[in-house]
């Protein structure tokens, strides 16, 4: 059975890359021919400044880093920076271990897909992934033999963020689905509520392999700078963040490290002391796999933390979603391990996870997970 999965283009997202990763080696590895789904039109660069606002911009934050440090990055040229870096390290995986399918020759029926899976990640966000329908399917003719099914879909909140035109035409779109199964519990209300379906939740794909799958892409990596270390793993760097880096490293005895830095707005001082590593896909496997201690406010740096057994904590990012660590934690009984960044200086570092009672709860609902994915597809 050959099987196509659309979600989010793999270009600079760590977890983004994994998690089709994972569902696709899931499905190859019980028994179908998946692939996918080559989506690329996305523009992720912002559009250039003009030049006279950029150079204005430019001597303001060079006279702040300059003198403290502190200065920013005009958002162009640091997005740009960070865009070109990221992809010359995270394409060679997606080269190596992603099969591809052009969204093209589904569409024109050059090549017969008997499914199409949306997800998982954020692909129901407007903010995120604009405001066309590809993740509804809207391509397919109404009537198809093509199954369409959504897994572990994530609205990355839980707030409504469709127009109401946009809710109309996504409810009659979502409503010729086999199976919409969403990534957070609030979810289920949100598509009970706008669209009148009902929804399951399952693990996120990265949560259906196992340790041992991911530890084999690491092979060959150095040890050095993880063996002993604390791994802090940041989408939103902050100086707040990287006081609270140094605090439990000193508590802990351990050298803080994590992928050479791509952000460069925070104080220079405050990386004082850190290591650094190059930023392939395997090497920031590799630095939850081999760290001593975790700090993230990432969902799958999160989530890799409950894979490897790692102890951690989860600074909340009220901007790109709380719902997402809510549900995933609350899931596994982690709440404790969610921190408000403001309340770092009082808060307790505690290492001591049950891992064995989390490690039960991945089994069960990583076999409930597939089993409902691969009930839909085998549906007649």
């Amino acid at each position: 059975m050959k099987v196509g999965i659309l979600t989010l283009p793999l270009h600079i997202n760590y977890g983004g890359i994994l998690q089709a990763y994972a569902l696709q080696t899931v499905l190859k590895n019980n028994g179908y021919d998946a692939q996918i789904v080559n989506y690329t039109t996305w523009n992720l660069l912002p559009p250039r400044l003009p030049r006279p606002v950029r150079y204005l911009i430019y001597l303001k934050n060079t006279f702040l880093y300059l003198f403290n440090g502190a200065g920013t990055v005009m958002p162009d040229i640091k997005l740009r920076k960070n865009y070109t870096y990221l992809t010359g390290h995270l394409t060679p995986f997606v080269d190596e271990y992603i099969d591809y399918i052009p969204l093209a020759d589904i569409k024109e029926h050059r090549k017969k897909v008997d499914a199409i899976i949306v997800g998982s990640d954020q692909i129901w966000r407007p903010s995120y992934q604009g405001h066309d329908f590809i993740f509804f399917l809207d391509f397919l003719p109404e009537k198809t033999d093509i199954k369409r099914i959504a897994y572990a879909a994530s609205f990355g909140t839980d707030q409504w963020e469709y127009t109401e035109e946009e809710t109309r035409r996504s409810a009659a779109l979502i409503a010729r689905f086999d199976l919409v199964s969403v990534r957070e519990s609030s979810a289920v209300e949100l598509c009970r509520r706008h669209w009148n379906i009902p929804s399951h939740v399952v693990l996120d794909p990265t949560l259906l392999l196992e340790p041992e799958e991911y530890i084999r892409l690491t092979r060959g990596i150095d040890d050095t700078p993880a063996e002993e270390g604390l791994f802090y793993y940041f989408l939103d760097a902050t100086d707040q963040k990287m006081d609270y880096v140094h605090n439990v490293s000193e508590k802990l005895g351990l050298r803080p490290f994590q992928l050479k830095p791509t952000v460069p707005h925070i104080k220079r001082k405050k990386y004082k002391g850190c290591l650094f590593r190059e930023a392939s896909v395997a090497t920031w496997l590799h630095s939850f796999h081999r760290a001593k201690f975790i700090l993230t406010d990432s969902f799958h740096g999160c989530v890799f933390s409950i894979i490897f057994n790692k102890p951690f904590y989860v600074i909340g990012n009220k901007r790109r979603g709380m719902t997402r660590f809510d549900s995933l934690l609350k899931l596994f009984g982690l709440e404790d391990r969610l921190i408000d960044i403001s309340e770092t200086g009082t808060h307790p570092i505690d290492t001591d996870i049950d891992w064995d009672t989390v490690n039960a709860i991945r089994k069960e609902k990583k076999n409930t997970s597939f089993m409902l994915l691969h009930e839909a597809l085998q549906n007649k």
